[in-house]
């Protein structure tokens, strides 16, 4: 058995966040050396909105040269009573950034990730990425990218809403660090101290807002504040609409006469 080989795949478990748990099956299946293997793991998130449970099962695959093994892919299934949530996707190792078992979970429930890429020109680049539940491509959901060339700046869309962690600059790290995971994040309010959970909206350049029962809010709490220029034009606007009806109407019976 190749023990840097070994220590290089549990490594790479705990990045892709699947802790110590299969290091012992990982070790007992290299062991039989066998072609290749598969290892499940069943894992459970903590989140108010989406089912909890998700299931694992990870490829791994012996080189032709030697006796060293590669992580090839995992695949990520959605265990729910509700058919409808039941989703799956297969996630490459050397082709999805990266993405770990948390944000595989989120991503399955429709969540928005930010990650680092490498173009085929080995450039780095970073995107929001999706999956796009209506298309398809070898039984995998297609994935969306969403480019800084998009236009969606997540520190600008939050500093509109008076949300308490934006006042902190620790806090403020970890809730957009919490966000570009593709979490549903806690936030407070600035008055009142309201819990409300947060997600970030790429897509639409926007965040979505529900309570702590994960009702959606369409208005009013953690509502966008209009800029004071915006609410200043909109009364001049009323203000100039009367004096138009007065005019309007002292015209009016001018004519009468």
């Amino acid at each position: 058995m190749d023990k840097e080989n070994l220590e290089y795949l549990k490594n790479s478990l705990q990045r892709f966040g699947f802790g110590q748990k299969l290091d012992a099956d990982l070790e007992k299946a290299i062991a039989s050396q066998p072609e290749k293997f598969t290892l499940t793991h069943a894992g459970e998130f903590n989140n108010a909105k989406d089912p909890s449970r998700v299931d694992f099962a990870l490829e791994f695959s012996k080189s032709s040269q030697n006796d060293r093994y590669y992580f090839n892919n995992y695949k990520a299934s959605v265990v729910s009573d509700d058919a409808s949530l039941q989703k799956q996707q297969t996630f490459y190792i050397d082709k999805n950034a990266g993405v770990t078992a948390k944000e595989a979970f989120n991503l399955l429930n429709g969540r928005a990730v930010f990650k680092d890429f490498v173009n085929k020109d080995k450039e780095m680049y970073s995107a929001w990425i999706q999956l796009n539940f209506e298309e398809t491509s070898n039984g995998n959901f297609k994935i969306k990218h969403f480019t800084s060339n998009y236009g969606y700046d997540l520190e600008k869309v939050l500093s509109a809403y008076p949300i308490k962690q934006l006042d902190n600059p620790q806090d403020k790290e970890n809730m957009i660090a919490s966000l570009k995971k593709g979490n549903l994040t806690l936030v407070s309010e600035r008055e009142g101290n309201k819990k409300m959970f947060i997600e970030a909206v790429p897509q639409y350049k926007s965040v979505n807002v529900y309570d702590q029962d994960m009702i959606k809010q369409f208005n009013g709490i953690l509502k966008v504040p209009e800029a004071k220029e915006e609410q200043r034009e909109k009364k001049e606007k009323a203000i100039r609409n009367e004096d138009d009806g007065e005019q309007k109407k002292s015209s009016k019976k001018g004519m009468r006469l």
